[in-house]
């Protein structure tokens, strides 16, 4: 998780006031039950107190909203630099034996962050969003929250029984398009020929077949991804609006619930389902970063100092009446243990060739 990669201060500020972000939804529910309650009771006075209180709410989420975005962006931050400091010790004390490139240091860690650290970020916030509004419309009334709860569970599990057959008709268009494919790129490279010796028409009935065949394989995946949102979107209509508003009218018609209780878990439905189908789609994003990840891994724990030449041990160094060429001319240079010398010249002066001159005479 992100918080390994970062401070315990930002993790723990993070956390907080993820928690306060998500009590929003749950401030904002309660005040639309509140309204609808006085506008039956027709408290003019109770109007005006309740404005109050909506604005004043709304501008103290906002600015927890705003330390919310800082503290996530420093955190951010804070993973980023960890990675990267990682990866750079682990190339600079290795032989790269995981051959990381550019493009893993750039373009994959990129992605990492994205697709990985920011999503696992964002299902914090859903969790905290899903468990504040649940819990805040059980308070409500503990049946209708649990139908809406159900209901809402059918569309989801109806859409994932068709996902095998979506899958199937996804890997034959892929297949039928790679047919194809095959056929273009065999017919752009005979083109000549074909034109030389006069069969156009033998290639074009060639050519008819894999068309036909991965513009069928194509209508048949979007008929059936077509039809499965049909058949999800006309049960979820039933199973969470119907069902749900049925049961929930019938217990205002009882006066079990106010209307604005009624229109208070409602709301609060959204904020509870929403984020656990959106908890679902992240963690399947999640799992495409997991070979990136890995890498990181692995690169972390297998920090090392490679093996380095010893350096050599020596009183001192003398040069005298060095020539070499028509670089140098009776050189002479004095060099005592552990002093250092800069040697400042242009390219092309010699100074890596007088160096590897004398690099064989040190012992």
């Amino acid at each position: 998780m992100f918080y390994k990669y970062c401070s315990k201060s930002n993790s723990f500020l993070f956390f907080v006031l993820a928690f306060t972000k998500a009590l929003e939804s749950v401030f904002v529910a309660y005040i639309v039950g509140r309204y609808i309650n006085l506008a039956q009771t027709k408290s003019y006075q109770g109007l005006f107190s309740l404005s109050l209180l909506s604005v004043g709410g709304i501008l103290v989420f906002t600015l927890l909203n705003f330390g919310y975005q800082k503290v996530r962006a420093a955190l951010l931050k804070e993973v980023n630099v960890t990675f990267k400091n990682d990866l750079v010790a682990y190339l600079l004390g290795t032989d790269n034996e995981l051959q990381l490139d550019v493009s893993y240091l750039t373009n994959d860690l990129k992605q990492l962050e994205t697709a990985r650290i920011e999503g696992q970020l964002n299902i914090t916030i859903y969790a905290l969003e899903f468990l504040t509004a649940l819990i805040a419309a059980l308070v409500g009334n503990f049946l209708l929250t649990l139908v809406y709860f159900l209901t809402s569970l059918l569309p989801v599990a109806l859409q994932r029984l068709f996902q095998k057959k979506i899958k199937a008709n996804s890997v034959a268009w892929q297949e039928s398009n790679s047919t194809y494919t095959a056929k273009i790129d065999e017919l752009l490279k005979n083109i000549t020929v074909v034109k030389l010796y006069d069969v156009r028409k033998l290639f074009s009935t060639k050519m008819e077949k894999p068309i036909v065949g991965l513009e069928e394989a194509l209508r048949k995946m979007k008929a059936y991804i077509g039809y499965t949102n049909e058949i999800v979107v006309g049960t979820a209509l039933i199973t969470t609006i119907i069902i749900p508003f049925l049961l929930g009218v019938y217990l205002t018609m009882q006066h079990q619930i106010t209307l604005g209780v009624f229109l208070m878990i409602t709301q609060l439905s959204n904020s509870f389902t929403n984020p656990l189908m959106s908890i679902l789609s992240t963690l399947n994003t999640l799992k495409t970063t997991d070979p990136i990840y890995q890498k990181y891994l692995t690169a972390k724990d297998t920090l090392q100092t490679p093996d380095l030449p010893t350096a050599p041990n020596f009183d001192s160094l003398a040069l005298k009446q060095v020539s070499y060429k028509d670089l140098y001319h009776g050189l002479d240079l004095q060099v005592a243990k552990n002093e250092k010398i800069l040697w400042t010249a242009p390219s092309g002066f010699g100074k890596t060739t007088l160096f590897d001159e004398i690099q064989p005479e040190i012992p």
